[in-house]
């Protein structure tokens, strides 16, 4: 939550550190210190642990509603891509069905995860038709 006082260009800065949070390229506490000393290079004379701990909370929320986002995105398209396979449509028709569930992850990995998903569906298909 963000305090009446605190510098507006700290937090507008939460969003482009929580993607890669989320993806686990940086942590809460590397960036923290980091937007800390920005807002004090920039004259923010308050509390600097209550804005210390907003900006923590503020970038784990956001990162932990990315990865929230991402994991049902995954979900989505491993159901959708089951379901594609079981009614045996083409590769093709299989990736556009997926590709229409969600917008949080990039083509690479909806193709991965169609993949994965292909793999596991073949097996348990030559282990029930043997």
């Amino acid at each position: 939550m963000k305090h009446p006082l605190d510098p507006p260009q700290t937090h507008a800065a939460v969003p482009r550190f929580a993607p890669l949070i989320a993806n686990g390229l940086l942590t809460v506490a590397e960036v923290v210190p980091t937007l800390m000393q920005h807002a004090v290079e920039h004259g923010y004379t308050g509390d600097r642990g209550g804005l210390q701990s907003r900006l923590s909370c503020a970038l784990a929320d956001q990162a932990n509603a990315i990865t929230a986002a991402r994991d049902r995105a995954e979900r989505d398209i491993r159901r959708a891509a089951w379901q594609a396979m079981d009614a045996l449509k083409p590769p093709d028709a299989v990736l556009r069905a997926t590709a229409a569930v969600s917008d949080a992850l990039t083509a690479t990995e909806v193709r991965s995860i169609v993949n994965d998903v292909a793999v596991s569906w073949l097996r348990q298909r030559r282990y029930r038709h043997g």
